[in-house]
């Protein structure tokens, strides 16, 4: 088990956050998002599973809890200024334990893995033909 808690901000902290910028961002993400949710507080298990439909806010949760954790990722994105402000106001509880390394691995990057493993057989068997003639 990675994480044994982890705080999102509630309506209050981004109201207060937000109130306190100015208006010159084009985008509040990820603000505005789970406090809609009434989502602030999540205890994790041994298995825990994050589920909804589209936008609901699963991988930008995964997205705030590894950037919060220093998860290694594949796909380095930069989500903006609001978002580093977002994460630093997060808090978590982890085990008391070491771990080698943590890494948040998304649909896209074993989308990605697939198609580049495709591309590479393929490869593969059109030089096996072309050794066999």
């Amino acid at each position: 088990m990675f994480l044994k808690s982890f705080d999102l901000l509630d309506d209050k902290t981004e109201h207060d956050v937000l109130f306190n910028k100015m208006n010159v961002y084009n985008t509040m993400y990820p603000f505005k998002i789970f406090p809609e949710k009434d989502l602030t507080h999540l205890d994790f298990e041994p298995i825990t599973i994050f589920y909804g439909g589209n936008g609901s806010g699963k991988t930008t949760l995964l997205k705030v809890i590894a950037d919060k954790i220093n998860a290694s990722k594949k796909c380095i994105n930069d989500y903006g200024k609001l978002f580093d402000t977002y994460v630093d106001l997060c808090h978590y509880e982890m085990p008391n334990r070491k771990f080698k390394e943590i890494k948040l691995i998304l649909s896209d990057d074993v989308f990605d893995f697939l198609l580049d493993l495709r591309a590479i057989n393929s490869n593969v068997n059109r030089r096996k033909e072309q050794l066999s003639e």
